[in-house]
């Protein structure tokens, strides 16, 4: 029994030294060996969470096949529901694989591009990052996918809350999808009254 949790011990610490491995190929842009050396970890043990999140985040940002992220993404997600980080991602996924697909296959992508911003939202409330995606959301969707003017703006009051200059570019976005230009302005100006160095 020692020697079975001295071995588990062991290969945990291998697989964490891998993983740390991984992310700072990825930092330095090696993604081809760091996407191979997160499948090596996956050959061992196909249920490191991690793992399947890296793979997944370097196929939606970096390689572009939305649909083997969002599988390796969904395994994520799976083995470890509590990650934020990893909702918010498979609905980049699904947001991405959406834009490509037809007019059928785009309003189920959709409920689950809305699903899993909300999901990231709900776990961790204080980033600005998922309420943005949630925000863009309901911005963005027509009505019958959840589409809502009203939950977007209560998502920027929200964002403004914790981030004055991205709550503003959040009420400046609404602002120009209704078509009120000289609001969206307005809140473009106080962006940059807030933090005139950032170039957005």
């Amino acid at each position: 029994m020692i020697i079975t949790l001295l071995v588990l011990s062991s290969f945990i610490a291998l697989a964490q030294t891998s993983l740390t491995d991984g992310i700072k190929l990825v930092e330095a842009k090696k993604f081809d060996e760091a996407r191979k050396l997160f499948e090596d970890i996956l050959k061992k043990d196909e249920k490191t969470a991690e793992a399947h999140y890296q793979i997944g985040r370097l196929l939606v940002i970096h390689y572009r096949d939305y649909s083997d992220a969002a599988d390796h993404l969904e395994e994520a997600v799976d083995l470890d529901d509590a990650n934020a980080e990893y909702h918010w991602m498979l609905g980049n996924a699904y947001g991405s694989k959406a834009r490509e697909a037809n007019i059928f296959s785009q309003l189920s992508l959709a409920g689950k591009v809305k699903d899993e911003f909300a999901r990231a939202v709900q776990l961790n409330p204080k980033e600005v990052r998922y309420r943005t995606s949630l925000m863009g959301y309901y911005v963005q969707a027509p009505g019958i996918a959840g589409g809502s003017m009203s939950k977007a703006k209560e998502q920027a009051s929200e964002i403004l809350k914790l981030d004055a200059y991205s709550g503003h570019l959040a009420f400046a976005q609404i602002a120009a999808q209704e078509k009120e230009l000289s609001v969206a302005e307005q809140e473009f100006k106080k962006a940059i009254s807030v933090d005139p160095k950032k170039p957005r």
